[in-house]
């Protein structure tokens, strides 16, 4: 069981899951490493991009994950970088996503902090929707972009963004928080705190909103490519994208259960409902209390059940990895209250 401390930046969400890059290592609970140049499905990723992708071009040191573009030849490419996913480790639907990150610099350069869906329900790419939190070309340094794709199959792919420029400075001299806060309605995009660009329903009509239903995160520094175009003698190199941290904050929604004792109500919230493989409790308790939560199917059986301290506020994982969807009793339960909800493993 993973319990995650709350850190929060508003009174209306919860920390729901970090990587603080606090390691040694990239932590592979909640990322993989790609490995290529996405031969033979998507050669050059679709954008003609010219590097190949290997895990060691990605490191932990000093509370930073650390993704190094180099010019070296290695799988008939002629520059290497990394690229890395959380796709079925971390993948959840709505809440604010953010990074603070300090970006490479240079001709050729293509940092992206960014999001794709977890499951193809409406025919894939882009009809089932990309959310890209933040890109930036190296031959532009201060300036950034942020984007969603959707619409029909390629070429009738469509595409809706904005940007944000510094008044000073540029992205790859210091670290800035890149964030999407991403609802049922819409999407907003920050650049440390101040809201640049906002997508709703209305921006991609006539087509569908794609953006209802889990997403994971990706980071990955490409170098070349369509947008960005090749670099040339005035790139050096090798070049950095350095990220302190990544955090998802989910809104709250807690329910109130009364204790036997009165005063002191044990908050509650699920992470979502229906809930995959990987659901999540918050509970947050003013007063230091144990308690047991317990998942029964419809027969009573006994399907998960595990003792927690309650605190201040903590997330439990759920595990319902090998769990047949359907309906379930969760239940928890302490010494002074009990509360019980109906769950769907989808």
């Amino acid at each position: 069981m993973t319990i995650i401390s709350v850190k929060g930046f508003s009174q209306n969400y919860i920390l729901w899951w970090e990587d603080e890059f606090d390691g040694n290592s990239v932590n592979t609970s909640n990322w993989s490493l790609e490995t290529g140049d996405g031969c033979p499905s998507l050669c050059g990723w679709g954008n003609n991009e010219l590097e190949w992708y290997q895990p060691q071009n990605a490191e932990v040191n000093n509370g930073r994950l650390i993704i190094t573009a180099k010019e070296e030849s290695v799988g008939g490419k002629d520059y290497t970088s990394a690229r890395m996913k959380s796709k079925s480790k971390v993948e959840f639907t709505y809440g604010k996503v953010e990074a603070r990150i300090k970006m490479p610099t240079g001709q050729g350069m293509w940092p992206a902090f960014w999001m794709l869906f977890a499951d193809p329900v409406n025919g894939g790419w882009p009809m089932d929707g990309e959310i890209d939190i933040v890109e930036l070309v190296g031959h532009d340094n201060d300036k950034i972009y942020g984007t969603i794709h959707y619409g029909a199959a390629w070429p009738n792919n469509k595409q809706y963004g904005g940007s944000y420029k510094l008044a000073s400075g540029t992205f790859a001299s210091s670290f800035h928080t890149f964030s999407v806060i991403w609802d049922s309605s819409k999407i907003r995009w920050f650049v440390d705190s101040t809201l640049y660009f906002t997508a709703d329903h209305a921006d991609v009509f006539p087509y569908d909103w794609p953006f209802n239903k889990d997403f994971y995160i990706l980071l990955n520094c490409a170098v070349g490519g369509d947008w960005p175009g090749s670099p040339n003698a005035s790139t050096v190199f090798p070049q950095t994208m350095e990220v302190k941290w990544v955090r998802v904050y989910k809104k709250a929604n807690m329910v109130s259960v009364p204790t036997i004792d009165g005063p002191d109500p044990v908050k509650v919230d699920l992470s979502s409902n229906p809930m995959g493989g990987s659901g999540r409790i918050y509970v947050e308790s003013n007063v230091n209390r144990s308690a047991t939560i317990q998942i029964t199917d419809i027969n009573g059986r006994v399907i998960f059940n595990h003792s927690v301290q309650l605190d201040s506020g903590s997330w439990h994982s759920l595990d319902m990895e090998n769990v047949t969807p359907g309906a379930y009793l969760l239940t928890l339960t302490g010494s002074d209250f009990t509360w019980t909800e109906k769950i769907i493993r989808k």
